[in-house]
């Protein structure tokens, strides 16, 4: 009789996220028919696999990180600042190789100050302080 190891939800879904991160290696090496993978191009190529618009391949491409780095921190801490810092880490990771345009990451930038431009104030102010 085999016994069954007890895991957590948590470090179930984490390490789902890791075999997500070799598989996603695994699928940008099938896509490209050349020796060299360029990654930057991934969200083309899924355009064109999908017959979609480009935008679409994009957001679907930088979704990929975005399952890998912030689900795993969502379920791990309950901090806010460390889901927006990992919401904004991977934003920038995916501006910087090309799979979002710059101006998406700008607005959801401007947007999270504003959500959080209240507690900015209290905390400059001393509000917040009891």
């Amino acid at each position: 009789m085999v016994k069954s190891i007890p895991i957590s939800p948590k470090a179930f879904l984490l390490s789902l996220s890791f075999l997500s991160l070799i598989l996603f290696i695994s699928s940008v090496q099938a896509i490209e028919d050349d020796d060299v993978v360029d990654i930057s191009k991934l969200p083309n190529k899924l355009a064109e696999a999908l017959n979609a618009p480009l935008f679409a391949g994009q957001i679907l491409a930088s979704a990929i990180p975005f399952c890998i780095i912030c689900f795993p921190t969502f379920l791990l801490t309950k901090n806010s600042m460390a889901h927006v810092s990992a919401v904004i880490i991977v934003l920038g990771f995916d501006v910087a190789i090309g799979w979002l345009p710059v101006w998406l990451l700008l607005v959801l930038s401007v947007l999270i100050g504003l959500m959080f431009a209240g507690q900015m104030r209290d905390f400059i102010t001393g509000r917040g302080r009891g």
